[in-house]
């Protein structure tokens, strides 16, 4: 007898009634996410079947697949059309094969989504939940092409999907946080010992960290600070006139290889942890430079005109000017 799907609804509160009903001002009670309520209630081991854990639903088929294409490999075989049994044998060991991939990338979510044991995700945000939780959880479903290949799909959220490429846009947090915050606490340490310089060079680490971290450092905390929200994308409405109209947000726009917002974010904060001072340190050379640049051209200016021939209305535009847009 087939098993039942898996039923995801949250469980009920210490009242015995259902979770976020209407009306309910008393919801001090836990959000249960999706994977964890399917990982404790799913009736799967590792002893299960590999078209068994991916429902009821999706077992009937395969097994169906399966039995008719061993009848026909029995059926040619029997008649002595080896050549043609073999086609439907290649069959079946193909999608064999690709079930026993599909359970181990189940394997692979589930254990990233941190489900089963309240454990921690380690699934970076920059990777789109939605499609793998919904599979993974027999909300989905899937086809076998007359090449044999397995598309899986869920209704509503987009093309069905080899097996091959369904965890291609997987990304795990790794250890690039981790890496950050010994590199933000190692410059704390030499900063708070009063050495002249950080023990390390800020912008050659920043920029192998990014190289193999960088999407991970737009959409994760690091640090419990989000880099886009907290300074990144701020800067670019501000310079965009207030606006996100016309601005791009898309995720290849920040990487490092020919934009460098993430990689100034990062060397800031390391540079802040060394000494809390440098960014306003920084402020105060540059109006320092931009004092001295604006006598530079109070040079260049006499060298060509004479002083004498500026007249008090032309010193007037030039200072306003300067004020407005800050050189001339």
């Amino acid at each position: 007898m087939a098993k039942e799907t898996v039923d995801l609804t949250p469980p009920l509160t210490n009242d015995g009634v259902p979770q976020n009903q209407p009306g309910d001002i008393n919801q001090d009670h836990v959000n249960y996410d999706p994977i964890q309520i399917y990982s404790e209630r799913a009736p799967y081991s590792k002893t299960s079947k590999a078209s068994e854990v991916f429902g009821p639903r999706i077992q009937e088929y395969l097994n169906g697949v399966i039995t008719s294409y061993a009848k026909l490999y029995d059926g040619f075989m029997a008649s002595g059309k080896k050549e043609a049994a073999s086609i439907f044998e290649n069959g079946i060991k193909k999608i064999s094969t690709q079930v026993d991939h599909l359970s181990n990338l189940k394997d692979e979510w589930m254990m990233m989504r941190g489900g089963g044991q309240r454990g921690k995700s380690t699934v970076s945000n920059i990777t789109d939940p939605r499609w793998p939780d919904a599979f993974f959880t027999e909300q989905g479903d899937i086809s076998i092409t007359p090449d044999y290949q397995i598309m899986a799909s869920v209704p509503g959220l987009g093309a069905p999907k080899l097996v091959n490429d369904i965890a291609i846009d997987w990304e795990s947090k790794g250890d690039g946080e981790g890496r950050y915050m010994s590199g933000i606490q190692d410059m704390q340490e030499a900063g708070a010992r009063g050495d002249k310089s950080p023990p390390f060079d800020v912008d050659y680490f920043t920029s192998n960290l990014l190289k193999e971290y960088w999407p991970q450092a737009l959409a994760d905390d690091w640090g419990g600070i989000y880099a886009l929200q907290d300074e990144i994308l701020p800067k670019m409405i501000e310079s965009n006139g207030g606006t996100m109209e016309g601005l791009n947000t898309s995720i290849e726009s920040f990487n490092p290889k020919h934009d460098n917002r993430l990689h100034n974010y990062y060397t800031k904060r390391l540079k802040k942890a060394f000494n809390p001072n440098f960014e306003q340190e920084t402020e105060e050379v540059s109006a320092i430079m931009s004092e001295k640049e604006k006598k530079e051209a109070d040079k260049l200016i006499e060298r060509f005109t004479g002083v004498n021939d500026l007249t008090r209305e032309t010193r007037g535009v030039i200072k306003k000017e300067r004020r407005e847009l800050g050189r001339i």
